[in-house]
């Protein structure tokens, strides 16, 4: 993002609302819409783990409830050594709820920065060019 920026990088219309819901939908494809891939792929990682996360102690703690369940056919109990062998169920889906909104969050501040600056280049090039003319224009009188 401290490179120069190209012509082509000019022409590409950025918009801040479509990189925070490309980012919603999923988590650093708003960065990769920036141009920071490799933030974006580290979101992206970051939310995918959490969700691994939480569909590991999902199924362990089903599993677990279904054979407490088929052994005493009790469903306080069966409940009760579920949520022991789980008790935090609830952490990994936080944090990639968490890890999504930095995400959204992030990649609309960015985009907003990059169309501030796509807008700066832009008018110091008109500025140069104006003034290459004006030039121009006094060297034929």
């Amino acid at each position: 993002m401290f490179r120069r920026i190209t012509s082509s990088f000019l022409r590409v219309p950025k918009k801040a609302r479509t990189a925070c819901l490309v980012s919603i939908i999923m988590p650093g494809a708003g960065h990769v819409y920036n141009r920071e891939v490799v933030k974006g792929v580290m979101l992206w990682a970051m939310a995918m783990g959490f969700l691994i996360w939480g569909y590991v102690s999902w199924s362990q703690y089903c599993v677990t409830y279904n054979q407490m369940f088929e052994q005493t056919a009790m469903h306080d109990i069966a409940l009760a050594q579920a949520r022991h062998s789980v008790p935090h169920l609830w952490v990994p889906f936080v944090f990639y709820l968490m890890v999504v909104v930095f995400s959204a969050y992030d990649a609309y501040l960015v985009a907003r920065q990059v169309i501030d600056l796509i807008n700066r280049e832009k008018a110091i090039r008109e500025s140069e060019r104006r003034d290459v003319q004006m030039g121009d224009g006094d060297a034929t009188v």
